[in-house]
């Protein structure tokens, strides 16, 4: 093999260019219809339910509280409530009655300033002053003592 000339080296870089802009183009023209692809297949919308006009809520939409299934039991977390309204009211009245009992002898309790404890700021009679004569005559008293 003899060695490659200037001319043909040249030649060979072109067409090693156009061969990679054409592989660009058709990685690009991929891209695109790969994007219109996935547009294509995006969820349709589901289709509306004919609304009715409702009188309750002069209104026209669906009523979410319309389904009649029986929920799933997940959502089923008070049934407990159910289970205790058949059967206890036994409890209540004894609950209500021993309720009625502590609140009546609560009511027994005295409150407020009835009961004079002989305290003179606190029994509720009117306290003179004293003048400052008989101040000086009390400290006299108490000094000869």
């Amino acid at each position: 093999m003899s060695e490659p000339t200037d001319d043909e080296i040249l030649e060979l870089e072109e067409r090693l260019a156009k061969l990679k802009r054409e592989r660009e183009l058709v990685e690009s023209v991929k891209a695109s219809e790969a994007m219109d692809s996935a547009a294509v297949q995006a969820p349709e919308p589901v289709s509306p339910v004919a609304a009715k006009f409702d009188q309750g809520t002069l209104s026209v939409r669906n009523k979410v509280a319309n389904i009649k299934s029986a929920p799933p039991k997940e959502f089923v977390t008070e049934a407990w409530k159910e289970e205790e309204a058949s059967g206890g009211s036994l409890v209540s009245v004894i609950g209500g009655v021993l309720l009625a009992v502590v609140l009546v002898v609560f009511a027994q309790i005295p409150v407020g300033n009835d009961v004079s404890v002989g305290i003179p700021a606190n029994d509720g009679r009117e306290q003179r002053l004293l003048t400052p004569e008989e101040i000086k005559a009390k400290y006299e008293a108490a000094s000869k003592e």
